[in-house]
């Protein structure tokens, strides 16, 4: 399944604060066997720990991180190291790592939507990788219910 398997992060809004998207686990040329949003910092020239990563087609493995457990790492990204998808509910918890996660909701008040259920997000994201894929980030939006990219 590893070289028929990619997880596409597609990304749909930015503010000052963090990117909100979608992850979409794709098996083979178009089965889509996991979905979830994802968040992410806004971006800012590809700085260590203030930005997203840029857009590419990146290595991604399963890994097993000190500080957030079992995780997915994004490997070669350019001029950035341990780039990480991990649990996380809010822009804050992240320095450039993206986080799953379920529903959109102001969990702690500060008037931008966190993501919920990132743990359990992050469990069923993990079930259904491999130990290691692509992985392809990207721009697009959503127009009626439908990814559309740029």
């Amino acid at each position: 399944m590893e070289g028929n398997f990619t997880l596409n992060i597609i990304r749909f809004f930015e503010n000052k604060k963090q990117t909100d998207g979608i992850i979409l686990a794709i098996e083979g040329s178009s089965k889509i066997v996991f979905s979830c949003l994802s968040l992410e910092l806004p971006w800012k020239d590809n700085k260590n720990n203030i930005s997203r990563i840029p857009e590419g087609i990146y290595d991604g493995e399963l890994h097993e991180s000190p500080t957030f457990g079992l995780c997915v790492w994004i490997k070669s990204v350019p001029q950035r190291s341990e780039i990480l998808i991990h649990v996380a509910n809010y822009f804050h918890d992240l320095r450039g790592c993206i986080a799953p996660g379920l529903i959109r909701k102001d969990i702690d008040g500060d008037g931008e939507l966190d993501v919920n259920s990132s743990g359990s997000t992050m469990k069923s994201l993990l079930s259904v990788c491999p130990q290691k894929f692509k992985v392809h980030v990207k721009s697009g939006c959503v127009k009626n219910g439908s990814v559309i990219f740029s």
